[in-house]
């Protein structure tokens, strides 16, 4: 899971009374391994919002769902939740668009020590070459099998594991904004946000510290925003940082990016572009989020700021924008 407060909700317009529905305002933590928070109008109690919230991270996490998936042997048929198969054939149809986001990299992603176990004041320390490239041997989708009409995940490779995490969270706000029944409002899990019912200012998150944010963009009603850099999960070892975003070579991606921002209409789409884009860069990244109708902010370590079909307004003097057609 991402790291939470990677966008950061900035100003909440005042919520009107939409058909004498209650006001709402909920703040928990401990869900999807992140906080929540609502404000807004209409919808579902608070215990019933969180009792949702349980059970989508049971459909998303590897401790979940996932798990007989992640612990079956090679040929053996598992069935999965009708909602944890169809985020998984999401997630492999956008590998067919675009290879960065891989939800198989699972297998790597427990050998750097960025699975639910990851603790921040760990002691970590990269694996070695070699460990690499035996655990590389057990990734890929082309060790799963699909049974559409049963449901069923069928791994080719004892070892081969999945993992949601790159876009559990934005099912999770699609979901529960869609369903929860709530008029106007705007939800965030772990810096994962969506807006319902009328247009939200939010501010987007120094990577580097200091401000509570350096930049505002407007999120309209049915939008989600996500974020994905290498401040959010990560260690550093003998002077060099390591964080959670890998290429298809198992190391964490290098680039200048610091984090991408990714708004788009469907959360699940905005989770996974958020680090499928992050892996391409801001260029490459283009055609993608025209494929999904999303826009982006690319945030670099040298503070530029590059945003693509998205009117952003930066308020902090420490980052110069350039704004991209």
């Amino acid at each position: 899971m991402k790291k939470i407060a990677a966008v950061l909700l900035m100003v909440f317009i005042a919520v009107s009374l939409a058909a004498c529905a209650p006001n709402r305002e909920y703040m928990g933590f401990g869900f999807m391994g992140t906080f929540y928070s609502f404000k807004g109008v209409g919808g579902v109690e608070q215990k019933e919002l969180e009792k949702k919230l349980l059970e989508l991270e049971n459909l998303v996490s590897v401790d979940g769902e996932l798990k007989k998936i992640n612990e079956a042997k090679a040929g053996e048929a598992v069935k999965v939740d009708a909602a944890t198969y169809s985020l998984i054939k999401f997630a492999v149809d956008f590998n067919k668009n675009s290879s960065a986001l891989d939800i198989s990299l699972y297998p790597i992603v427990k050998l750097w020590g960025f699975d639910n176990t990851f603790n921040e004041n760990s002691s970590l320390t990269p694996p070695d070459d070699q460990s690499i490239t035996q655990t590389l041997t057990h990734v890929g989708l082309d060790l799963f099998e699909f049974d559409d009409e049963n449901m069923t995940v069928t791994k080719k490779d004892d070892l081969a594991a999945l993992d949601l995490g790159a876009l559990g969270k934005g099912y999770a706000v699609s979901y529960l904004l869609e369903k929860c029944g709530f008029k106007e409002g705007i939800l965030n899990l772990g810096g994962t946000i969506g807006a319902i019912g009328k247009e939200y200012k939010v501010g987007i998150e120094p990577p580097f510290g200091g401000e509570s944010y350096f930049a505002v963009f407007t999120l309209k009603s049915g939008e989600v925003c996500s974020t994905s850099g290498n401040y959010q999960r990560n260690y550093v070892y003998e002077g060099t940082l390591y964080h959670h975003i890998f290429g298809d070579n198992g190391r964490p991606v290098e680039n200048s990016l610091a984090s991408v921002t990714v708004v788009c209409g469907s959360g699940a789409a905005a989770d996974a572009l958020s680090t499928a884009c992050y892996v391409l860069g801001a260029e490459k990244s283009k055609e993608l989020l025209d494929l999904y109708d999303a826009s982006a902010v690319f945030v670099y370590e040298d503070k530029n700021v590059s945003s693509y079909k998205l009117d952003v307004n930066v308020t902090s003097k420490d980052y110069k924008l350039k704004v991209e057609e």
